[in-house]
């Protein structure tokens, strides 16, 4: 099954990327790891799931932070009960859910040398599910569903850390970690209390930098 999971996604993102237009770029970064989505405890346990992304700079900057957009493809279980929907184990599934994570950020390197960084970074996240029904209970609950999912449970707040190390005269491994914090907490009191909504990836990345193209 994780293989099988492995492969779509690899294809999912690659189907993705080939109908996107990009601007020119100076570096490209591919991104690979775990990602955990903090789940009601009653609903299941919060298990890590496999997540495949890419990284794409901006060119500009707000302040001291360079921009850049990102998006982080994963994929898990989900459930609708007690009018929530949310992560659940295999045998009580009703939604095979993608999830699409997309980002705008600014970073900022706080530490430089030659051959390593270390910086944060904070940003605005959509945590975009579309839930697929695997029964004629979920298809009836499919309204519910996406309504407990979209009204205003989709905008997360995000705070980061990453390091960075040249390997290659043209190529750095990077490894990154990112908390997600559930917004709609503040104004949604009968939902279960914190960290339940809170969104933690860990990725390791490889930034490519592009030789400059001739004019």
């Amino acid at each position: 099954m994780r293989n099988r999971t492995g492969v779509f996604l690899i294809v999912f993102m690659s189907f993705l990327l080939s109908g996107v237009p990009l601007p020119a770029l100076d570096t490209f970064e591919l991104d690979g790891g775990l990602f955990f989505i903090t789940a009601d405890p009653d609903s299941g346990p919060s298990a890590p799931v496999p997540a495949i992304g890419a990284t794409f700079p901006m060119q500009s900057k707000l302040w001291i932070f360079q921009l850049e957009t990102s998006v982080l493809l994963t994929g898990t279980w989900y459930e609708y009960a007690g009018g929530r929907a949310g992560p659940t184990e295999p045998e009580h599934r009703e939604y095979a859910t993608v999830c699409i994570l997309g980002d705008v950020r600014g970073t900022y390197t706080f530490l430089k040398r030659e051959t390593f960084s270390l910086g944060t970074d904070v940003g605005l996240s959509a945590f975009l599910r579309l839930p697929i029904p695997l029964d004629s209970a979920a298809v009836q609950n499919l309204g519910g569903t996406l309504s407990y999912l979209y009204v205003l449970r989709f905008v997360y707040p995000e705070t980061g850390i990453f390091g960075t190390y040249r390997i290659m005269e043209n190529l750095d491994l990077k490894l990154a970690a990112r908390a997600y914090w559930p917004l709609y907490l503040l104004w949604s009191p009968d939902d279960p209390p914190f960290p339940e909504g809170l969104l933690v990836s860990g990725l390791i990345g490889l930034i490519w930098h592009l030789p400059p193209k001739q004019s």
